[in-house]
């Protein structure tokens, strides 16, 4: 899994996890959950069918090396998003939000750290 963190600290930074192994998976999963925790939105992108698509992630499985995903009311046609499903309850319109999971080296994942000031 590769993430390239922009906007840190200490300028923008590449990290590369090797999740075939137990510790790469732990390694993923508690990067992922900073990063989420930090209030940093956490995209991954993917070209499917010559379209580039646009995924926020929400979480990582380091069981099945798999990121939950937010997915729009539309059909997926991404064969890699799997177990998209209809989930909780139904939003001001009456739309279900959606969720998928993709695997975790499918797409260039990027995170954006939040900003203040102006």
């Amino acid at each position: 899994m590769k993430i390239s963190i922009l906007n840190n600290f200490h300028g923008d930074k590449d990290n590369d996890i090797d999740t075939s192994t137990e510790e790469g998976k732990a390694k993923a999963a508690k990067l992922v959950d900073e990063l989420l925790r930090s209030g940093s939105a956490l995209f991954i992108e993917r070209e499917v069918d010559g379209e580039t698509k646009t995924y926020r992630v929400t979480g990582y499985d380091p069981q099945t090396d798999r990121l939950t995903i937010k997915t729009d009311d539309q059909k997926i046609n991404d064969p890699e998003v799997v177990q998209a499903k209809k989930h909780g309850r139904t939003g001001p319109r009456g739309s279900y939000r959606k969720r998928g999971q993709i695997k975790s080296g499918a797409g260039r994942m990027v995170s954006v750290a939040p900003v203040s000031g102006g």
